[in-house]
Protein backbone atom coordinates (compact mmCIF):
# COMPACT_ATOMS: atom_id res chain seq x y z
CA UNK A 1 0.00 0.00 0.00
CA UNK A 2 1.43 3.50 -0.80
CA UNK A 3 1.50 6.65 1.22
CA UNK A 4 -1.35 8.94 0.31
CA UNK A 5 0.78 11.81 -0.11
CA UNK A 6 -2.18 14.17 -0.06
CA UNK A 7 -3.03 12.75 3.68
CA UNK A 8 0.98 13.88 4.70
CA UNK A 9 0.97 17.18 3.20
CA UNK A 10 -2.10 18.16 4.96
CA UNK A 11 -1.07 16.61 8.09
CA UNK A 12 2.41 17.94 7.50
CA UNK A 13 1.24 21.61 6.90
CA UNK A 14 -1.10 21.65 10.18
CA UNK A 15 1.98 21.05 12.34
CA UNK A 16 4.12 23.69 10.53
CA UNK A 17 0.87 26.15 11.03
CA UNK A 18 0.70 25.16 14.95
CA UNK A 19 4.50 26.08 14.70
CA UNK A 20 4.15 29.83 13.58
CA UNK A 21 1.84 29.97 16.55
CA UNK A 22 5.05 29.41 18.77
CA UNK A 23 6.66 32.48 16.71
CA UNK A 24 3.95 34.48 17.04
CA UNK A 25 4.26 34.12 21.24
CA UNK A 26 7.95 35.05 21.24
CA UNK A 27 7.69 38.05 19.94
CA UNK A 28 5.77 38.81 23.24
CA UNK A 29 8.47 37.63 24.75
CA UNK A 30 10.95 39.71 22.69
CA UNK A 31 8.65 42.92 23.61
CA UNK A 32 8.95 42.13 27.14
CA UNK A 33 12.51 41.92 27.57
CA UNK A 34 12.66 45.26 25.21
CA UNK A 35 14.54 43.47 22.28
CA UNK A 36 12.80 44.98 19.84
CA UNK A 37 15.08 44.03 17.53
CA UNK A 38 14.45 40.32 17.07
CA UNK A 39 10.42 40.92 16.89
CA UNK A 40 10.83 41.39 12.51
CA UNK A 41 13.01 38.03 12.66
CA UNK A 42 10.05 36.30 14.48
CA UNK A 43 7.68 38.13 12.66
CA UNK A 44 9.07 37.28 9.02
CA UNK A 45 9.66 33.39 10.25
CA UNK A 46 5.82 33.66 11.55
CA UNK A 47 4.39 34.91 8.09
CA UNK A 48 6.78 32.60 6.19
CA UNK A 49 5.54 29.22 8.24
CA UNK A 50 2.58 30.24 8.25
CA UNK A 51 1.88 30.86 4.69
CA UNK A 52 3.60 27.59 4.44
CA UNK A 53 1.22 25.62 6.33
CA UNK A 54 -1.52 27.01 4.96
CA UNK A 55 -0.81 26.98 2.27
CA UNK A 56 -0.14 22.99 2.04
CA UNK A 57 -3.52 21.89 4.30
CA UNK A 58 -5.53 24.05 2.18
CA UNK A 59 -4.25 22.37 -1.08
CA UNK A 60 -4.98 18.71 0.23
CA UNK A 61 -7.69 19.75 2.83
CA UNK A 62 -10.33 17.26 0.92
CA UNK A 63 -7.79 14.56 1.61
CA UNK A 64 -8.38 11.58 3.94
CA UNK A 65 -7.78 10.38 6.92
CA UNK A 66 -4.58 9.27 8.02
CA UNK A 67 -3.78 5.86 8.36
CA UNK A 68 -0.76 4.23 10.33
CA UNK A 69 1.75 4.70 8.06
CA UNK A 70 0.66 7.97 6.85
CA UNK A 71 1.11 9.14 10.18
CA UNK A 72 4.74 7.77 10.40
CA UNK A 73 5.51 9.70 6.99
CA UNK A 74 4.04 12.43 8.96
CA UNK A 75 6.15 12.05 12.00
CA UNK A 76 9.31 11.88 9.92
CA UNK A 77 8.79 14.25 7.41
CA UNK A 78 7.23 17.11 9.83
CA UNK A 79 10.17 16.82 12.56
CA UNK A 80 12.65 17.53 9.41
CA UNK A 81 10.76 19.89 7.92
CA UNK A 82 10.79 22.15 11.39
CA UNK A 83 13.98 21.55 12.47
CA UNK A 84 14.89 23.25 9.05
CA UNK A 85 12.08 25.97 9.38
CA UNK A 86 12.74 26.48 12.91
CA UNK A 87 16.39 27.85 12.20
CA UNK A 88 15.10 30.66 10.95
CA UNK A 89 15.09 33.22 13.89
CA UNK A 90 18.72 31.93 14.69
CA UNK A 91 19.34 33.20 11.37
CA UNK A 92 17.31 36.22 11.03
CA UNK A 93 18.34 37.74 14.41
CA UNK A 94 22.13 37.19 13.92
CA UNK A 95 21.67 38.73 10.79
CA UNK A 96 19.64 41.64 12.18
CA UNK A 97 22.55 42.10 14.75
CA UNK A 98 25.13 41.75 12.04
CA UNK A 99 23.92 44.46 9.59
CA UNK A 100 22.15 46.60 12.05
CA UNK A 101 19.73 48.34 10.11
CA UNK A 102 16.94 49.70 12.73
CA UNK A 103 17.63 53.05 15.05
CA UNK A 104 18.82 52.76 18.77
CA UNK A 105 15.42 52.34 20.26
CA UNK A 106 15.34 48.80 18.82
CA UNK A 107 18.52 47.81 21.05
CA UNK A 108 20.24 45.89 18.86
CA UNK A 109 23.60 44.66 20.64
CA UNK A 110 26.78 44.45 19.34
CA UNK A 111 27.74 41.33 17.64
CA UNK A 112 29.39 39.05 20.06
CA UNK A 113 31.28 35.13 19.46
CA UNK A 114 28.64 32.81 20.45
CA UNK A 115 25.34 34.98 18.10
CA UNK A 116 27.54 35.24 15.14
CA UNK A 117 27.97 31.69 14.57
CA UNK A 118 23.86 31.27 13.14
CA UNK A 119 25.08 33.13 10.68
CA UNK A 120 25.97 29.57 9.33
CA UNK A 121 23.05 28.51 8.03
CA UNK A 122 23.94 24.53 9.11
CA UNK A 123 24.92 25.82 12.42
CA UNK A 124 21.28 27.52 12.93
CA UNK A 125 19.81 23.97 11.60
CA UNK A 126 21.52 22.02 14.12
CA UNK A 127 20.47 24.30 17.20
CA UNK A 128 17.21 24.43 15.58
CA UNK A 129 17.20 20.22 15.19
CA UNK A 130 18.42 19.71 18.41
CA UNK A 131 15.95 22.07 20.42
CA UNK A 132 13.00 20.17 18.56
CA UNK A 133 14.26 16.94 19.27
CA UNK A 134 15.23 17.48 22.58
CA UNK A 135 18.54 17.09 22.89
CA UNK A 136 20.39 20.11 23.67
CA UNK A 137 23.78 19.97 21.42
CA UNK A 138 24.26 23.52 21.35
CA UNK A 139 26.19 25.51 18.49
CA UNK A 140 26.63 28.08 21.35
CA UNK A 141 29.47 28.34 22.45
CA UNK A 142 29.06 31.23 25.47
CA UNK A 143 24.73 30.58 25.96
CA UNK A 144 25.04 33.79 28.36
CA UNK A 145 25.95 36.26 25.42
CA UNK A 146 22.47 34.90 23.34
CA UNK A 147 19.76 37.54 23.21
CA UNK A 148 16.93 36.85 25.55
CA UNK A 149 14.79 36.25 22.49
CA UNK A 150 16.98 33.06 21.84
CA UNK A 151 17.24 32.10 24.90
CA UNK A 152 13.55 31.47 24.92
CA UNK A 153 12.94 30.14 21.75
CA UNK A 154 15.32 27.33 22.36
CA UNK A 155 13.99 26.50 25.50
CA UNK A 156 10.19 26.91 24.08
CA UNK A 157 11.11 24.53 21.24
CA UNK A 158 12.14 22.29 24.01
CA UNK A 159 9.58 22.19 25.70
CA UNK A 160 6.93 21.87 23.07
CA UNK A 161 8.99 19.06 21.44
CA UNK A 162 8.70 16.87 24.84
CA UNK A 163 5.23 16.81 24.75
CA UNK A 164 3.29 16.04 21.61
CA UNK A 165 0.55 14.55 22.71
CA UNK A 166 -2.37 16.05 23.73
CA UNK A 167 -3.60 14.46 26.62
CA UNK A 168 -0.51 15.06 28.34
CA UNK A 169 -0.26 18.82 28.33
CA UNK A 170 -2.30 19.39 31.54
CA UNK A 171 0.57 17.18 33.39
CA UNK A 172 3.37 18.45 31.45
CA UNK A 173 1.91 22.51 32.38
CA UNK A 174 1.71 21.20 35.95
CA UNK A 175 5.20 19.97 36.38
CA UNK A 176 6.64 22.99 34.26
CA UNK A 177 5.15 25.36 36.76
CA UNK A 178 6.24 23.03 39.75
CA UNK A 179 9.46 22.74 38.63
CA UNK A 180 9.71 26.98 38.27
CA UNK A 181 9.26 27.10 42.11
CA UNK A 182 11.46 24.06 42.82
CA UNK A 183 14.28 26.18 41.33
CA UNK A 184 13.19 29.41 42.78
CA UNK A 185 12.99 28.03 46.21
CA UNK A 186 16.92 26.35 45.72
CA UNK A 187 18.24 30.10 45.00
CA UNK A 188 17.80 29.84 41.49
CA UNK A 189 16.70 33.23 39.35
CA UNK A 190 13.65 33.48 37.90
CA UNK A 191 14.50 33.74 34.33
CA UNK A 192 16.84 30.89 34.89
CA UNK A 193 13.97 28.92 36.75
CA UNK A 194 11.73 29.17 33.26
CA UNK A 195 13.84 28.21 30.71
CA UNK A 196 15.61 25.11 32.70
CA UNK A 197 12.18 24.15 34.17
CA UNK A 198 10.45 24.42 30.49
CA UNK A 199 13.87 21.98 29.26
CA UNK A 200 13.88 20.27 32.19
CA UNK A 201 10.83 18.15 32.39
CA UNK A 202 11.27 18.10 28.88
CA UNK A 203 14.55 16.15 28.80
CA UNK A 204 16.17 18.50 26.39
CA UNK A 205 18.61 20.07 28.40
CA UNK A 206 19.27 23.83 26.66
CA UNK A 207 20.47 26.14 29.04
CA UNK A 208 20.94 30.05 29.69
CA UNK A 209 24.41 29.00 30.92
CA UNK A 210 27.65 27.51 29.32
CA UNK A 211 28.30 25.67 32.43
CA UNK A 212 24.91 24.45 32.22
CA UNK A 213 23.61 23.49 35.77
CA UNK A 214 27.40 23.87 37.05
CA UNK A 215 27.31 27.29 36.71
CA UNK A 216 25.64 27.83 40.22
CA UNK A 217 28.11 25.42 41.88
CA UNK A 218 25.44 24.92 44.09
CA UNK A 219 24.87 21.27 45.69
CA UNK A 220 21.57 22.10 46.49
CA UNK A 221 20.62 23.28 43.09
CA UNK A 222 22.45 20.38 41.62
CA UNK A 223 20.20 17.82 43.88
CA UNK A 224 17.00 19.93 43.23
CA UNK A 225 17.20 19.73 39.29
CA UNK A 226 17.49 15.55 40.06
CA UNK A 227 13.90 15.17 40.91
CA UNK A 228 12.44 17.45 37.92
CA UNK A 229 14.58 15.29 35.57
CA UNK A 230 13.84 11.76 37.21
CA UNK A 231 10.24 13.25 36.89
CA UNK A 232 10.27 13.59 33.09
CA UNK A 233 11.29 10.01 32.83
CA UNK A 234 8.45 8.81 33.95
CA UNK A 235 5.71 7.55 31.68
CA UNK A 236 2.82 10.52 31.67
CA UNK A 237 0.37 8.05 32.21
CA UNK A 238 1.90 6.71 35.65
CA UNK A 239 1.76 10.78 36.78
CA UNK A 240 -1.71 10.98 36.12
CA UNK A 241 -2.47 8.18 38.13
CA UNK A 242 -0.19 9.37 40.71
CA UNK A 243 -2.24 12.21 40.81
CA UNK A 244 -5.05 10.62 41.34
CA UNK A 245 -3.95 9.15 44.31
CA UNK A 246 -2.60 6.11 42.94
CA UNK A 247 0.63 6.08 44.81
CA UNK A 248 1.25 2.61 44.40
CA UNK A 249 2.32 2.79 40.91
CA UNK A 250 5.95 4.35 41.90
CA UNK A 251 6.96 0.55 42.25
CA UNK A 252 3.32 -1.74 40.62
CA UNK A 253 4.69 -0.04 36.98
CA UNK A 254 6.97 -2.08 35.77
CA UNK A 255 8.83 0.82 33.68
CA UNK A 256 8.62 3.20 36.90
CA UNK A 257 10.42 0.31 39.11
CA UNK A 258 13.36 -0.21 36.82
CA UNK A 259 13.19 3.81 36.29
CA UNK A 260 14.37 4.10 40.24
CA UNK A 261 16.73 0.27 40.02
CA UNK A 262 18.45 1.32 37.05
CA UNK A 263 19.06 5.29 38.68
CA UNK A 264 19.98 3.93 41.50
CA UNK A 265 22.54 0.89 40.34
CA UNK A 266 23.90 3.33 37.30
CA UNK A 267 24.59 6.54 39.50
CA UNK A 268 26.20 4.33 42.23
CA UNK A 269 28.48 2.41 39.87
CA UNK A 270 29.48 5.99 38.22
CA UNK A 271 30.10 7.23 41.98
CA UNK A 272 32.60 4.20 42.54
CA UNK A 273 34.50 4.69 39.20
CA UNK A 274 35.17 8.12 40.61
CA UNK A 275 35.70 7.34 44.17
CA UNK A 276 38.30 4.71 42.47
CA UNK A 277 40.00 6.85 40.14
CA UNK A 278 40.01 9.73 42.49
CA UNK A 279 38.51 11.94 40.16
CA UNK A 280 36.60 14.35 42.84
CA UNK A 281 37.64 16.07 45.74
CA UNK A 282 35.44 13.89 48.40
CA UNK A 283 33.09 10.99 48.09
CA UNK A 284 30.09 13.34 48.77
CA UNK A 285 31.32 15.19 45.34
CA UNK A 286 31.58 12.00 43.70
CA UNK A 287 28.64 10.91 44.73
CA UNK A 288 26.49 14.08 43.79
CA UNK A 289 28.39 14.38 40.30
CA UNK A 290 27.45 10.62 39.59
CA UNK A 291 23.99 10.90 40.65
CA UNK A 292 23.23 14.09 38.41
CA UNK A 293 25.58 13.26 35.63
CA UNK A 294 24.23 9.79 35.70
CA UNK A 295 20.57 10.78 35.85
CA UNK A 296 20.96 13.30 33.32
CA UNK A 297 22.35 10.49 30.80
CA UNK A 298 19.74 7.73 30.82
CA UNK A 299 16.83 10.57 31.54
CA UNK A 300 18.40 11.75 28.27
CA UNK A 301 18.45 15.47 29.73
CA UNK A 302 21.73 16.34 29.06
CA UNK A 303 21.93 18.88 32.22
CA UNK A 304 25.67 19.26 33.21
CA UNK A 305 27.49 19.89 36.08
CA UNK A 306 31.06 18.34 35.22
CA UNK A 307 33.08 18.49 32.44
CA UNK A 308 33.70 15.20 30.87
CA UNK A 309 36.01 15.55 28.23
CA UNK A 310 38.02 18.12 26.13
CA UNK A 311 38.06 16.97 22.97
CA UNK A 312 41.02 15.67 23.05
CA UNK A 313 41.80 15.52 26.26
CA UNK A 314 40.72 12.46 28.59
CA UNK A 315 38.94 13.79 31.15
CA UNK A 316 36.17 11.28 32.72
CA UNK A 317 37.98 7.47 32.56
CA UNK A 318 36.82 5.41 29.58
CA UNK A 319 34.70 3.33 32.15
CA UNK A 320 33.20 6.85 33.37
CA UNK A 321 31.88 7.67 29.86
CA UNK A 322 31.42 4.22 28.37
CA UNK A 323 29.05 3.47 31.67
CA UNK A 324 27.47 7.13 30.64
CA UNK A 325 26.80 5.73 27.18
CA UNK A 326 24.94 2.79 28.05
CA UNK A 327 22.52 4.89 30.66
CA UNK A 328 21.98 6.97 27.53
CA UNK A 329 21.46 4.10 25.04
CA UNK A 330 18.65 2.48 27.55
CA UNK A 331 16.95 5.91 28.14
CA UNK A 332 13.82 5.58 30.43
CA UNK A 333 10.24 4.90 30.20
CA UNK A 334 8.22 4.79 27.14
CA UNK A 335 5.58 7.20 27.47
CA UNK A 336 7.34 9.90 29.00
CA UNK A 337 9.32 12.61 27.24
CA UNK A 338 12.82 10.24 26.87
CA UNK A 339 14.29 9.19 23.81
CA UNK A 340 16.88 6.44 23.93
CA UNK A 341 15.75 1.97 23.31
CA UNK A 342 13.50 2.58 26.21
CA UNK A 343 13.52 0.53 29.05
CA UNK A 344 10.31 -1.41 28.05
CA UNK A 345 12.66 -2.53 25.09
CA UNK A 346 15.01 -3.18 26.87
CA UNK A 347 13.70 -5.44 29.31
CA UNK A 348 11.54 -6.99 26.52
CA UNK A 349 14.71 -7.73 24.50
CA UNK A 350 16.52 -9.25 27.91
CA UNK A 351 13.24 -11.41 28.92
CA UNK A 352 12.47 -12.22 24.93
CA UNK A 353 15.96 -13.67 24.48
CA UNK A 354 15.51 -15.75 27.66
CA UNK A 355 12.17 -17.05 26.55
CA UNK A 356 13.64 -18.43 23.15
CA UNK A 357 16.37 -19.89 25.09
CA UNK A 358 13.69 -21.73 27.18
CA UNK A 359 11.29 -22.42 23.86
CA UNK A 360 13.84 -24.74 22.45
CA UNK A 361 14.07 -26.71 25.94
CA UNK A 362 10.33 -27.18 26.23
CA UNK A 363 7.95 -30.06 24.18
CA UNK A 364 6.46 -28.95 21.17
CA UNK A 365 3.08 -29.29 22.61
CA UNK A 366 4.05 -27.61 26.05
CA UNK A 367 1.70 -23.57 25.83
CA UNK A 368 4.17 -20.85 25.59
CA UNK A 369 3.84 -17.23 27.26
CA UNK A 370 6.20 -14.88 28.36
CA UNK A 371 5.22 -12.79 31.81
CA UNK A 372 5.93 -9.10 30.85
CA UNK A 373 5.27 -7.07 34.40
CA UNK A 374 1.46 -7.44 35.13
CA UNK A 375 0.99 -9.11 31.50
CA UNK A 376 1.10 -12.19 30.39
CA UNK A 377 1.63 -12.66 26.62
CA UNK A 378 0.37 -15.27 24.18
CA UNK A 379 3.74 -17.38 22.15
CA UNK A 380 2.00 -14.90 19.40
CA UNK A 381 1.94 -11.54 20.96
CA UNK A 382 5.61 -12.44 22.50
CA UNK A 383 7.45 -13.03 19.05
CA UNK A 384 5.86 -9.93 17.94
CA UNK A 385 6.97 -8.05 20.99
CA UNK A 386 10.01 -9.12 20.85
CA UNK A 387 10.60 -9.13 16.81
CA UNK A 388 9.67 -5.59 17.18
CA UNK A 389 12.17 -4.76 19.86
CA UNK A 390 15.27 -6.28 18.35
CA UNK A 391 14.43 -4.39 14.71
CA UNK A 392 14.47 -1.33 16.38
CA UNK A 393 17.62 -2.38 18.14
CA UNK A 394 19.40 -3.44 15.46
CA UNK A 395 18.85 -0.21 13.59
CA UNK A 396 19.59 2.08 16.32
CA UNK A 397 22.88 0.15 16.34
CA UNK A 398 23.36 0.74 12.15
CA UNK A 399 22.79 4.34 12.52
CA UNK A 400 24.92 4.64 15.71
CA UNK A 401 28.02 3.32 13.94
CA UNK A 402 27.40 4.97 11.18
CA UNK A 403 27.80 8.33 12.82
CA UNK A 404 30.79 7.10 14.84
CA UNK A 405 32.30 5.86 11.73
CA UNK A 406 31.45 9.38 9.85
CA UNK A 407 32.71 11.32 13.06
CA UNK A 408 36.02 9.25 12.94
CA UNK A 409 36.79 9.69 9.82
CA UNK A 410 36.56 13.71 9.21
CA UNK A 411 37.77 14.30 13.21
CA UNK A 412 41.16 14.50 14.15
CA UNK A 413 42.70 11.09 15.19
CA UNK A 414 43.62 12.96 18.31
CA UNK A 415 39.91 12.23 19.71
CA UNK A 416 39.47 9.04 21.90
CA UNK A 417 37.25 6.33 20.60
CA UNK A 418 34.81 6.68 23.46
CA UNK A 419 34.30 10.16 23.10
CA UNK A 420 33.08 10.15 19.62
CA UNK A 421 30.67 7.35 20.97
CA UNK A 422 29.65 9.49 23.53
CA UNK A 423 28.78 12.49 21.00
CA UNK A 424 27.19 10.09 18.83
CA UNK A 425 25.61 8.30 21.86
CA UNK A 426 24.25 11.93 22.90
CA UNK A 427 23.01 13.01 20.03
CA UNK A 428 21.08 9.95 18.66
CA UNK A 429 19.54 9.35 22.24
CA UNK A 430 18.70 13.30 22.27
CA UNK A 431 20.52 13.81 25.39
CA UNK A 432 22.73 17.08 24.88
CA UNK A 433 26.20 16.16 26.82
CA UNK A 434 29.24 15.89 25.36
CA UNK A 435 32.74 15.35 25.51
CA UNK A 436 34.08 18.76 23.91
CA UNK A 437 33.99 17.60 20.46
CA UNK A 438 30.70 19.11 19.46
CA UNK A 439 30.55 22.88 18.48
CA UNK A 440 30.64 25.24 16.10
CA UNK A 441 34.21 24.56 15.32
CA UNK A 442 33.45 20.63 13.85
CA UNK A 443 33.53 20.28 10.21
CA UNK A 444 30.24 20.27 7.91
CA UNK A 445 30.51 16.74 7.53
CA UNK A 446 30.03 15.59 11.04
CA UNK A 447 27.09 18.49 11.85
CA UNK A 448 24.89 16.74 8.85
CA UNK A 449 26.05 13.48 10.32
CA UNK A 450 24.76 14.27 14.12
CA UNK A 451 21.80 16.57 12.78
CA UNK A 452 20.66 12.85 11.19
CA UNK A 453 21.36 11.31 14.21
CA UNK A 454 18.95 13.49 16.40
CA UNK A 455 16.34 13.28 13.95
CA UNK A 456 16.69 9.26 13.73
CA UNK A 457 16.59 9.07 17.57
CA UNK A 458 13.73 10.97 17.99
CA UNK A 459 11.65 9.93 15.99
CA UNK A 460 12.80 5.60 16.78
CA UNK A 461 14.12 4.94 13.44
CA UNK A 462 10.69 3.20 12.30
CA UNK A 463 9.01 5.94 10.62
CA UNK A 464 12.49 6.90 9.25
CA UNK A 465 12.72 3.00 8.15
CA UNK A 466 9.01 4.20 6.45
CA UNK A 467 9.72 6.95 4.89
CA UNK A 468 12.41 6.12 3.31
CA UNK A 469 10.89 2.65 2.01
CA UNK A 470 8.20 5.24 0.75
CA UNK A 471 10.31 7.08 -1.57
CA UNK A 472 11.50 3.97 -2.83
CA UNK A 473 8.44 2.68 -3.68
CA UNK A 474 7.44 6.24 -4.81
CA UNK A 475 10.20 6.09 -7.68
CA UNK A 476 10.33 2.02 -8.16
CA UNK A 477 13.72 1.81 -6.53
CA UNK A 478 13.27 -1.82 -5.41
CA UNK A 479 13.44 -3.07 -9.07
Amino acid sequence: MRVKTQTVGRDVGRIVQAVSLMLAVSIVVAAVNREFYAIPSFLTSAVLMAGLGTGLSRRYQDAEPPEKRDAMVTAATAWALIGILGSLPFLLIAWTIQIDPFPAWTNTPPMDGTTVIFLNPLDAVFESMSGFTGTGLTMAAVEEKLPRSLHWWRSFIEWVGGATVREIWKIFVGLTFGSIVLFLLAGMPLWDAINHAMTGIATGGFSVHAASIGHYESPLIEYTVVPVMVAGSIAFPVHYLIFKGELRNFYADLQTRWVFIWFTVGSLALTGIFAANGQYGSLEEAFRIGLFQFVSATSNTGFGTATIGGGTEQVWSAGATLLACVGMLTGAAAGSTVSGLKLIRVITLVKGTVWQIRNVLVPETAVRYMQLGDRRLSEEQAQREYTEATVVFVLWLTFLVLGVTVLLAVLSPAHPLEYVIFDVMSAQSNVGLDSGITGPEMPATAKAMLILNMWVGRLEIIPVAVLLGSVFQRFDLYK
